[in-house]
């Protein structure tokens, strides 16, 4: 059964699945390699987001938006992971990344992302109204988690249409309060990209089931 299963590749969806999950790991790797480095990096990638400016005749003024200091780097990243995904299609390793990591990697991103800025920044404690999100981040990452684990290795899986409006809530949640102050360029684009690469990675997933059911069918 198994080396049938191996034999999916999927191309059109498997491709989707390869690109989000690149964006929205690049998104991510950005994002937090930027808070780790603080103004030693941010200082660059504003001066580079001014070259940008100029050479496209952009007006630059004393207010910096950001979008090409963080999405050229952005970019890079996501382009080197799906080169990566690509050149590796066919080895077991990326076989089992796409299939039963990159869901957990997915929903778990952002949290991470969050929380190390937490850490570093006092972020949370600039909203004190909105401290109950601190507290029961912890459980909404690790419940969303427990489900998602569920669905791939419970004993009765999960209806896959279920897990939508979970990863909805859970996009949502991770979104607010704090998108306001978001490293990223548009507050909606992380959260967004990561409902659609999660989205897609259960239809693949179904996809991937249905194919090795298909072929222990043929065989029994």
């Amino acid at each position: 059964m198994q080396s049938h299963a191996r034999r999916y590749r999927g191309p059109r969806l498997r491709s989707i699945h390869e690109a989000l999950f690149s964006v929205n790991t690049g998104l991510i790797v950005t994002q937090m390699a930027i808070t780790a480095g603080g103004w030693s990096l941010i200082r660059p990638l504003i001066t580079m987001e001014m070259y940008i400016n100029y050479w496209l005749h952009i007006r630059q003024t004393d207010f910096v938006r950001g979008y090409f200091a963080f999405y050229v780097p952005a970019t890079t990243i996501t382009l080197c992971i799906w080169v990566a995904l690509r050149l590796t299609s066919r080895s077991r390793l990326t076989d089992r990344l796409l299939y039963s990591m990159a869901g957990p990697l997915i929903v778990i991103a952002m949290p991470t992302y969050w929380h190390y800025m937490a850490m570093k920044t006092n972020l949370w404690g600039w909203y004190g109204s909105q401290s109950w999100r601190y507290g029961a981040s912890p459980f909404e990452a690790i419940f969303v988690l427990a489900v998602i684990f569920v669905y791939l290795y419970g004993k009765w899986p999960l209806p896959w249409w279920t897990l939508l409006p979970l990863l909805a809530m859970h996009f949502f949640f991770w979104a607010m309060p704090i998108h306001e102050i978001a490293l990223v360029g548009s507050p909606v684009v992380a959260p967004l990209v990561g409902f659609c690469a999660s989205s897609v990675w259960i239809f693949y997933i179904e996809k991937f089931r249905a194919y090795t059911y298909h072929n222990v069918a043929e065989l029994a």
